[in-house]
């Protein structure tokens, strides 16, 4: 939890640690916060509020309290936001004729949206030390959001030959969504080097969202459409992981179980297209890792499962899919010092698509313009491999993956009038070097960060009806610096600069981008009271200002201007110490991931 990292005190912090070993449980680099043991009884509290004060104001409230009795120990907190923004674009969109070359369509599109939205999330937990070995949790989480969003556009349409002018104007004036969670746990350490976890956790979610579509060309009638989306998702996951030694080395075994059912239907005036998805994964896993001196080897293995079924409207001819991988991983790591470190490591992992990705309703985004799913996706997956070396302020890592039948969305000709319908589809392989460098010193008082990194992409495709290129090739750079002075006691200036070149992903070509950051901070009252002031987005370059996309004989070309320059106030007040000796049970990331 963010906000409760930001009250976290110093002085009840015992260590921070960065783990990079890959771990059987954990797909990445993980930050393990020791807490210090022997905490007494207390009460803490702490408010907070942020504003970005730019044309439209954003405002984001929270508040966040942490108690300890006895034997139990209590965590909540509630956090109120209000997103209120608007943005331009222009998009171009042509389709030619394959056969002969003519042009069918070149749609331009000047417009832009608004929207407002109001979001509440709140967390409420409870720990209860059994015994000191024995921890049981149990937790429930939820969010709500309602808003409203309007989009507007003014499209100059040639078509078939034929030039004219339509104002197109879609407004949603209260689209909902609801989360629920609720989790319970329990860890059990019979000694420091043994862990038991057990987790199981269920959740709700539900969106439902209708809009109106009007069509008012230059010369015509007004045309009135409406569509009605509803998402209904439940989800449920458990998971038993055990960590133990066995003659000096440290063994990890576990499973994790996820159930996944989602019913959605999309209505287009008075067309309805249900369906209902039903999806398991079950994943096994396990790991192995032994110091020997200096040298500190790893393997491990997760094998997954995964059976999806598909029903789509009446029919009686379910869809069912049945996936199993093997997902390898190995490293070794030589540790010359406490700062001084070389690794090498080799994974292979992957996913399944997302709900939405195998949802095959047509929904309409705008005029000759579509989204469908598809429900004939593959699973996809990455072999990845990188050399790394820690050298005190300094670390460097060369990497490569290759992501097999890696996911992307490609824009594809649809229906009888020449519309386009974004439709995602599998490459054959995404190829990826990058080298990346990083540097971190402090210099009395000031500290400063920078890092540089270089990528090469290449990704190959299948051809759909000729209108894919065969492959697509690319390079991108990224540089971050941050610096920091501690000005005063209580007092510290801060800034940060990010560029990224322009790349091309697949078959996505985005412009560069440029970020520049400025703030202040100080602290009062015994530190008790934080107030920043922070300038953000200086050149209003952040967001990539255009995209494009070339599918052969379907291109579109986006710019885009969103008012992303500000000024925001924080404000966060502590009332007592939050000596924070709580902890979350996790559900599976995985599963949360896909079900959207």
């Amino acid at each position: 939890d963010r906000n409760l990292l930001l009250t976290l005190p110093s002085n009840q912090v015992s260590k921070v640690e960065i783990i990079r070993d890959l771990s059987a449980r954990y797909s990445g680099p993980t930050i393990k916060i020791t807490l210090k043991k022997g905490l007494k009884n207390y009460l803490g509290l702490s408010v907070g509020s942020t504003t970005a004060f730019r044309r439209r104001v954003n405002e984001s409230t929270w508040a966040n309290a942490n108690a300890k009795y006895g034997k139990w120990a209590l965590n909540g907190s509630l956090r109120y936001t209000f997103s209120n923004g608007k943005s331009y674009d222009y998009n171009r969109t042509t389709i030619i004729n394959p056969v002969d070359g003519s042009l069918i369509l070149d749609d331009s599109r000047d417009g832009g949206f608004t929207y407002r939205r109001n979001n509440w999330y709140w967390n409420a937990g409870i720990n209860y030390f059994a015994t000191p070995q024995l921890t049981l949790i149990a937790q429930y989480s939820g969010s709500t959001s309602a808003g409203r969003l309007t989009h507007y556009s003014l499209h100059d349409l040639l078509y078939l030959g034929v030039d004219s002018v339509v104002d197109e104007l879609q407004h949603e004036p209260n689209g909902n969504r609801h989360n629920h969670n609720a989790t319970a746990g329990l860890t059990y350490k019979p000694s420091d080097d043994k862990t038991l976890t057990l987790t199981v956790s269920y959740s709700r979610r539900t969106s439902d969202n209708m809009r109106t579509i009007t069509l008012t060309p230059a010369n015509g009638d007004e045309t009135i459409n409406m569509t009605h989306a509803q998402n209904r998702y439940n989800l449920w996951d458990g998971e038993a992981n055990y960590a133990f030694p066995i003659l000096g080395s440290e063994i990890e075994v576990g499973t994790n179980l996820s159930w996944i059912s989602n019913k959605y239907s999309y209505i287009y005036n008075e067309a309805v297209q249900p369906s209902h998805r039903d999806d398991f994964t079950g994943a096994w896993y396990g790991s192995w890792k032994h110091a020997y001196g200096n040298w500190k080897p790893e393997v491990g293995l997760r094998v997954v499962y995964n059976d999806t079924r598909l029903k789509q409207g009446d029919s009686t001819d379910d869809k069912q899919e049945k996936r199993t991988s093997l997902r390898p991983h190995a490293s070794l790591l030589y540790t010359i010092s406490d700062n001084y470190q070389l690794k090498a490591q080799y994974s292979v992992s992957g996913g399944f698509p997302s709900m939405s990705q195998l949802n095959p309703a047509t929904v309409y985004e705008s005029m000759f313009h579509y989204s469908k799913g598809n429900p004939d996706l593959k699973q996809y997956t990455w072999h990845y491999a990188s050399l790394s070396a820690n050298l005190k302020d300094f670390s460097v890592m060369a990497s490569f993956n290759c992501t097999l039948h890696d996911i992307f969305t490609a824009i594809l000709p649809y229906g009888d009038d020449y519309s386009i319908i974004d439709f995602p589809v599998n490459s054959r392989y995404s190829n990826t070097w990058a080298l990346y460098a990083d540097y971190s010193h402090t210099f009395g008082k000031v500290s400063v960060n920078a890092s540089l990194s270089g990528y090469l992409f290449h990704t190959k495709f299948d051809r759909i009806d000729g209108y894919l290129n065969p492959s697509t090739s690319s390079q991108s750079m990224s540089a971050y610096a941050q610096a920091r002075w501690q000005f005063c006691k209580n007092g510290e200036f801060y800034g940060s600069v990010r560029y990224t070149s322009p790349m091309q992903v697949d078959l996505t070509r985005t412009g560069r981008s440029l970020g520049i950051n400025l703030g202040y901070t100080q602290r009062f009252l015994d530190n008790r009271l934080r107030v920043t002031v922070e300038a953000n987005d200086l050149l209003n370059q952040a967001i990539t200002p255009r995209w494009s996309q070339n599918y052969g004989h379907v291109s579109q070309w986006q710019r885009n201007r969103y008012d992303t320059r500000d000024v925001t106030l924080r404000v966060q007040y502590v009332f007592n110490t939050l000596n924070n000796g709580y902890s979350n049970a996790r559900i599976n990331k995985q599963s949360d991931q896909r079900a959207n």
